[in-house]
C-alpha cells in the first residue's frame, strides 16, 4: 500500500512538474516578444483547487491598473453594504396647497447619490408601470398639486455637485467615461453629439444634433473625417463654464456618428426635465428650474415621494460588465460616507485587516481613471481568492464580472475556443495600459485566479490584448 501511495506521489509531482514546465515556456514567449520588450508587465496565477502558483512574473511590482481596480471597489461595496443596500431620491414641497390646487411654494428633488438614477441600463426598473418622471408627475397630481407658483429644484443632499478628481488626466474629463458623481445623478450624467462626416480623407464634419438639446452647453466643432481608426474623437472644456471644444477624428461616410459626454449639471438637467413633463401634463410651473446648495438651515419640506435605486447587486453588475467609472466613482462616495473615512484608507485598511498585504497598493479614485492608482498582481489574486472562497457574496461578485467571447467588455475577447466561456475577468485599458483579472477553468476543470497587466508596451492597444490572449490560449490547453 506504501509503495502505491509513493508511486502515486511521484506520478503527481512529475505531472505537476512538466505542467509547470509547461506553463513557464508560455509565459517566457509572451515575455519575449519584442512588443513588449520595454514594457512593466506583472503576472501572478493560482490554482484555486490545488493552492499551486501557475505563473509568477515580477507579481509584487505596483503598476497601473486601469479599470480593473473596480474590482477592489465593487468587492468592497458587497462586503460592507451586502446585496441588497438601495439609495433614495425624494420628491418634497415646501409652501401650502390651496384648495383648488395651487402650490404656493417648490418642489425640491433631493438626491443622495443613488448613481443610476432614472439610467437606461436599468429600464425594466423604472419603466414599470411608467418611467421614472412619469411617476414623479403623477406623484405630484395625487398630493393635489394643479400649478406651481415657485419652482422645481435640485438638491444634492449627500455629496453635493461633483467635484472632478484632482488625479484625473486632462483629456478624460470631458469625455463620458470622466464623468463624475453629484448628490443627484441623472440618465448616467452623459449626453451625446451626433456626427454627420465627410466623404474623403480629412473632410470637415458636422454637428447635426445634441441630446438631450438643452443642456446649455457650446461646442467648437474641430473633428474631421478618417478612412480607418474608428472613434478617435474627444470632448475638452474649452474657455468658460458651457464651452466645449471637440478634436480628432471619426470614420467617414457616415451620416449619423454619436460620441458620449460628461453632463457638468446633472443636478439642473433633471429639475428640466421635470419641469418640462410637469408642463406637458397641464401642470404649469412658474418660475425656472434651479440648484440649490444643501445645509442644515434649507427648509426641505413635506416629503411625499422616494425613488429607490436598483439593490448594489444590480448596480455592480452594470459597473463591471460595462466598466462605468460614473457608478464606481459612485460606489466610493457612498463606501466613505458610510465608514467616515476617505476612501484610500478604507480600501487599504479594509483588505489589510482581510489578511493582504498593502505593500503598494496605492488607491486614488473607485474607478481606476487616474494613472496615480498602482496596484499589484497578487494583491488583485488575493481579493479574487478571498471573493471565491471566503466571501458569503460570492456568486453575485463572480456573476458580476464578463464572460468570455460572450458578455460585457470580454464579448471580443479570449473567443478562442480553449477560452470561450471559460474566462470570466475584469478588463483594464488605458493610454499604454493593459490588464486582466478574474477566473479561468482550465482543460482539468480545475479553476485559476489571475491577474496581469502590462504598462508601456510598443504596440497597439489591439496588439497587446492578441498577445494576452495567446498566452491564455496556452494556459488553458494545458
Amino acid at each position: 500500500m506504501k509503495i502505491k501511495l509513493t508511486l502515486l506521489l511521484i506520478v503527481y509531482y512529475l505531472f505537476s512538474f512538466g505542467q509547470t514546465e509547461n506553463y513557464q515556456r508560455s509565459l517566457d514567449r509572451f515575455l519575449a516578444n519584442e512588443d513588449i520588450k520595454n514594457a512593466s508587465v506583472g503576472i501572478y496565477a493560482v490554482n484555486l483547487n490545488s493552492g499551486h502558483i501557475i505563473l509568477d512574473k515580477n507579481s509584487n511590482i505596483s503598476i497601473v491598473p486601469a479599470s480593473i481596480l473596480k474590482l477592489f471597489t465593487t468587492a468592497t461595496a458587497l462586503e460592507i453594504f451586502g446585496e441588497k443596500k438601495q439609495f433614495k431620491t425624494d420628491l418634497a414641497y415646501t409652501g401650502d396647497i390651496t384648495t383648488n390646487g395651487v402650490l404656493n411654494g417648490n418642489i425640491y428633488i433631493l438626491g443622495y447619490g443613488d448613481p443610476c438614477l432614472d439610467s437606461d441600463n436599468f429600464n425594466s426598473h423604472y419603466n414599470t408601470p411608467k418611467d421614472m418622471l412619469l411617476q414623479w408627475v403623477d406623484a405630484i397630481d395625487r398630493i393635489g398639486i394643479k400649478k406651481i407658483n415657485g419652482g422645481i429644484f435640485g438638491v444634492p443632499v449627500k455629496f453635493g455637485k461633483g467635484i472632478i478628481p484632482d488625479k484625473w488626466m486632462w483629456e478624460d474629463i470631458a469625455n463620458y467615461y470622466g464623468t463624475v458623481p453629484s448628490g443627484l445623478n441623472y440618465k448616467d450624467n452623459e449626453y451625446r453629439v451626433h456626427f454627420r462626416t465627410g466623404s474623403y480623407e480629412g473632410a470637415k464634419t458636422e454637428i447635426i444634433k445634441i441630446v438631450p438639446d438643452d443642456t446649455g452647453l457650446r461646442f467648437e466643432n474641430k473633428v474631421l473625417s478618417a478612412s480607418r481608426g474608428g472613434d478617435r474623437a474627444y470632448i475638452y472644456f474649452n474657455h468658460g463654464e458651457n464651452n466645449r471644444i471637440i478634436r480628432g477624428t471619426l470614420p467617414w461616410k457616415r451620416s449619423d456618428f454619436s460620441i458620449r459626454g460628461s453632463l457638468p449639471n446633472p443636478e439642473l438637467y433633471i429639475a428640466q426635465a421635470l419641469t418640462n413633463q410637469l408642463q406637458n401634463a397641464g401642470i404649469p410651473v412658474k418660475d425656472d428650474p434651479a440648484v440649490k446648495e444643501y445645509s442644515d438651515n434649507l427648509n426641505t419640506g413635506n416629503i411625499f415621494f422616494t425613488t429607490l435605486s436598483p439593490p448594489i447587486q444590480e448596480i455592480i453588475n452594470i459597473t463591471n460588465q460595462k466598466s462605468l467609472n460614473l457608478y464606481a466613482e459612485a460606489l466610493a462616495l457612498q463606501l466613505s460616507d458610510e465608514q467616515s473615512k476617505d476612501f484610500p484608507d478604507l480600501i487599504t485598511e479594509f483588505w489589510q485587516n482581510k489578511g493582504m498585504d498593502i505593500d503598494g497598493l496605492y488607491i486614488v479614485d473607485g474607478s481606476g481613471l487616474s494613472p496615480a492608482n498602482g496596484v499589484t498582481p497578487m494583491q488583485m489574486v488575493f481579493l479574487l481568492d478571498y471573493m471565491k472562497n471566503k466571501s458569503p457574496y460570492s456568486n453575485s461578485f463572480i456573476n458580476s464580472i464578463a464572460v468570455s467571447g460572450e458578455s460585457g467588455t470580454l464579448a471580443r475577447t479570449f473567443t478562442h475556443q480553449n477560452t470561450k466561456g471559460k474566462i470570466k475577468a475584469k478588463s483594464g485599458g488605458m493610454t499604454r495600459v493593459r490588464a486582466y483579472a478574474g477566473y479561468m477553468t482550465l482543460k482539468n476543470k480545475n479553476e485559476i485566479a489571475f491577474c496581469i497587466i502590462v504598462n508601456n508596451y510598443n504596440c497597439s492597444a489591439l496588439k497587446i490584448r492578441q498577445l494576452i490572449e495567446k498566452l491564455f490560449e496556452e494556459i488553458a490547453e494545458f
